[in-house]
């Protein structure tokens, strides 16, 4: 650790029982991408780099999550899951607004992703890595969507917002 980090600290010992999975190297490594995300709320890995709580310059810390991300043992999206399961679980509006787009994490990893519209934010839920940029067609995004559908609490009105506003499910 670059430095004392109690907000990291916390992390770990939430998603631990949410991601039972993962072993400890991954769940810290997990860990370390949610952290970056909330921190700089950015999906440019060397923005994220830059705030991780790690020993090492940025450089280390950007090789870090890019041997994350691919690293075929790992399963981000299955093991995040859990974390999107727990703060669904809390949610008490009667409405959910999701937003699905697509960006490059990095510049070199394309990601489709679903996030929950939060005062002004967009917080992630749920993504798919992709094979190459550009290939989020119909199919990629249905899947994506359908396992989402899974999370999403009853008794809720969904609005998914990409290209436009409009009522899902």
């Amino acid at each position: 650790m670059k430095r004392s980090c109690p907000e990291y600290h916390t992390l770990i010992a939430c998603l631990e029982p949410l991601v039972a999975d993962a072993w400890k190297p991954q769940l810290n490594n997990l860990a370390l991408f949610v952290y970056g995300l909330l921190m700089t709320w950015h999906v440019h890995l060397p923005k994220i780099a830059l705030c991780l709580p790690i020993a090492g310059n940025t450089r280390n810390a950007l090789q870090r999550l890019e041997r994350f991300l691919n690293n075929k043992a790992v399963q981000p999206t299955q093991w995040y899951q859990g974390v999107t399961k727990a703060i669904l679980s809390h949610w008490q509006a009667r409405e959910i607004e999701l937003i699905m787009d697509q960006t490059d994490l990095g510049d070199r990893f394309p990601l489709l992703f679903i996030a929950l519209a939060y005062r002004k934010r967009a917080i992630p839920i749920l993504w798919r890595l992709l094979p190459h940029a550009g290939c989020s067609g119909v199919e990629e995004q249905t899947k994506l969507l359908t396992a989402v559908a899974k999370l999403l609490p009853t008794n809720t009105r969904i609005v998914v917002m990409a290209d436009r506003r409009v009522p899902f499910g």
